[in-house]
């Protein structure tokens, strides 16, 4: 009877989309009965083959992309960008933003960028975004559920993702975006949002971005027309950080404490990237004076510090959905109630809460609706009711498709109001709470122009907050001679300042004007100035026209093409305003003069204290009504 060793391995590698496989193959057999020295040298030889499968197997590992890199591309990955001006600048995630290139001699067409870490949660929505130059080209991303080494996608017959598929968002593939919209036009990087697969657990997975040509082909297109290297695209990885879906957070304080916001005390955990409200809750005869928050694996350096400007008047403060990212400590620094004049140097002078009916128009003692003009975030301004109204006690600003255009030949109806010979002011605290929906074209503004009616940009321009498009990002700046007309100074100092926002939640924009700085806040944390130059020559040349009264204006305008997108005609823009407050010192010069009031039969609710404070039962005294002092008797 004879035994068999048969001994075989096999092989593969993949070279293009053709498959090379090695086999050795041997057999030796062995007689049960046989002299010492055939078994001797079988032996030897069944030693010789398996050295022989070892350094085979060693080549094959050597030789074999799918072994030594789990993520391949169609291309080489040393390959250059050579396309005379194509560039990936960077990519952002959720409002986080890593730079890929930041020069034209150094471009790639695939980055490992997986040192680099986007953190979600399963079941989450996000946001993608790509920074890349000119904007022509599409958009893919992918991630790796399975972590196995590959991307797949899959697009079903009605142009929508297949389920399960690694594929997660695209903006144009065969004419349609990855909702299954079609696109108005393809040449499009604008990115649907997506949800993170709820099947994800905790752990670090490989996403992939992807700048190419009407192809999901995670690896990059490569025929000869319009393959990703002549387009001059580029691949992307990263590491996606799939965290758990809830957040601790505890409370620090002295002199009071921190509830939660129906004023119970604070739950165990809360949901991780969601917004949470808080309630200060301050022991008798003290008050909040702001309310510092720690992640908790760092207890010295605040996440952000909320003062009392921002807090509401009732002590509620909302924490924005993206701080929400780590297990939190609250601490909240209470003070005597006598104390609070020493301690904060503003008053409120102005607040305009929108507490009307649903459908009417703002308030007209402070405010009116703009002009149209030629400029591009006025050439549309309607005086339509559709496009400016108040609703859910909140200011409603519309960019409306014009359906009637034979009364008035435009395209769009744009809402704009303004305080313009209402009400201004010189030097302050101004914070508004806004709002605005993504989508090509968008070009809302919060922003402040001086009363003296003379030619942009010599008597100045202070925008406290504008953004477009699709954007997650919140810009501030300021325009005069200096910075607009040439020769152009605009980084002497530095007059613009942007930061990720996820503007479509409601923001706390703040500015603090001096006379000699001016300071930009998103919920109560500072992202900007720019200060009074100190070179006299600067200042003969216009570097600071802000020494005069300014009013302020709302709107929601549309693109151009020129900075924001060309508007889509087809779409309703809406941005919303919670609220106006205006605060100043508290001089003399700054003080509104007393009259008497009565209060309304009809339970108007706007009459506040001294320190900001919305008062239901009123006594008499000196309160805070309509942006100004009164007295009640």
């Amino acid at each position: 009877m004879r035994n068999s060793l048969r001994t075989e391995v096999s092989c593969k590698t993949t070279v293009g989309n053709n498959f090379i496989t090695f086999l050795i193959s041997g057999t030796v057999y062995n007689d049960r009965i046989q002299s010492r020295s055939s078994l001797f040298t079988s032996y030897i030889f069944t030693m010789n083959r398996i050295k022989q499968v070892l350094l085979l197997l060693t080549l094959c590992v050597m030789a074999s992309p799918v072994w030594a890199d789990r993520y391949p591309v169609n291309f080489d990955k040393d390959a250059m960008n050579t396309h005379q001006d194509r560039i990936l600048k960077s990519i952002s995630f959720n409002g986080k933003s890593i730079t890929v290139s930041s020069s034209m001699e150094n471009r790639r067409m695939y980055y490992d960028l997986t040192a680099q870490v986007f953190q979600a949660i399963a079941g989450q929505e996000v946001k993608v975004k790509f920074n890349f130059s000119p904007g022509w080209m599409n958009g893919y991303v992918y991630i790796d559920q399975g972590n196995d080494g590959k991307f797949s996608a899959d697009v079903t017959s009605n142009h929508l993702i297949q389920e399960g598929s690694d594929l997660m968002s695209f903006s144009n593939y065969n004419g349609y975006n990855s909702l299954g919209k079609k696109n108005a036009t393809t040449n499009t990087l604008a990115m649907p949002s997506f949800t993170i697969p709820v099947s994800l657990t905790p752990g670090d997975y490989r996403m992939r971005f992807k700048v190419d040509w009407s192809n999901i082909d995670p690896g990059g297109r490569v025929d000869a027309s319009n393959s990703i290297i002549k387009n001059g695209g580029a691949i992307v990885d990263v590491t996606l950080r799939i965290l758990p879906a809830q957040v601790t957070v505890s409370d620090h304080s002295i002199g009071g404490r921190i509830l939660d916001g129906e004023g119970t005390t604070l739950q165990d955990s809360y949901p991780r990237y969601q917004a949470i409200t808080i309630k200060a809750d301050p022991d008798a005869g003290y008050l909040c004076k702001e309310i510092r928050m720690y992640a908790s694996t760092d207890c010295n350096k605040p996440l952000a510090v909320f003062d009392w400007h921002v807090i509401g008047t009732d002590g509620t403060f909302t924490i924005p959905a993206q701080l929400v990212k780590d297990n939190l400590i609250l601490s909240g620094t209470f003070i005597k109630e006598k104390e609070k004049d020493a301690e904060d140097p503003y008053q409120l002078v102005f607040i305009d809460e929108f507490n009307l009916p649903d459908g009417s128009q703002p308030d007209p003692t402070y405010w009116a609706r703009s002009k149209r003009t030629s400029a591009v975030w006025s050439r549309y301004i309607s005086d339509s009711k559709d496009v400016v109204f108040i609703k859910d006690h909140q200011l409603v600003l519309r960019a409306i498709p014009n359906i009637d255009r034979s009364k008035d030949n435009i395209p769009m109806l744009t809402g704009s109001v303004d305080t313009w010979n209402h009400y201004s002011f010189t030097y302050g605290l101004v914070e508004i709470r806004m709002k605005t929906t993504h989508h090509q074209g968008n070009f809302p503004a919060a922003w402040m122009m001086p009363t003296i009616n003379k030619e942009w940009p010599y008597h100045g321009e202070i925008d406290i907050f504008e953004t477009i498009d699709n954007q997650d990002m919140a810009y501030h700046t300021v325009h005069s001679q200096w910075t607009d007309i040439k020769p152009y100074h605009r980084s002497q100092p530095v007059n613009g300042f942007y930061e990720p926002q996820r503007v479509e939640d409601w923001h706390v924009y703040g500015l603090q004007w001096t006379s000699d700085s001016i300071i930009w806040y998103v919920d109560g944390i500072r992202t900007g100035s720019y200060a009074r130059s100190t070179d006299a020559t600067a200042i003969a040349g216009g570097q600071w026209p802000y020494t005069t009264p300014f009013f302020i204006r709302l709107n929601q305008s549309v693109g151009a093409g020129t900075w924001a997108a060309q508007a889509d005609t087809t779409f309703t823009y809406e941005s919303r305003v919670d609220w106006v407050k205006v605060y100043q010192l508290k001089t003399p010069s700054s003080i509104p003069s007393v009259t008497a009031a009565s209060p309304s039969s009809s339970g108007d609710a706007s009459y506040y204290d001294l320190l900001g404070r919305r008062v239901k039962h009123l006594s008499p005294g000196i309160y805070i009504h309509h942006g100004k002092k009164v007295m009640v008797k």
